[in-house]
């Protein structure tokens, strides 16, 4: 799900594109001890391996909208 408003499709055509820089304060993500957030890192950590998931991780950590201390990040 996007905002349309805020995004076009083709920017956020992959859970990869998550990360890109260009989506810088606008992503929103569940609790990151969200099963679905875990079992999603799951299949990049199987599909990628842990240096990319690595950076996938930071690169969507650094396009969250708002407060950087929520659930959704690292403590």
């Amino acid at each position: 799900m996007f905002n349309a408003d805020l995004v076009s499709a083709e920017q956020v055509s992959s859970y990869e594109a998550l990360a890109d820089p260009s989506l810088k304060g606008k992503l929103c993500l569940r609790n990151r001890r969200s099963v679905y957030n875990q079992s999603l890192v799951a299949f990049m950590l199987d599909e990628q391996g842990q240096a990319a998931t690595e950076d996938w991780i930071k690169g969507m950590v650094n396009n969250l909208w708002g407060n950087r201390s929520s659930a959704a990040t690292r403590r």
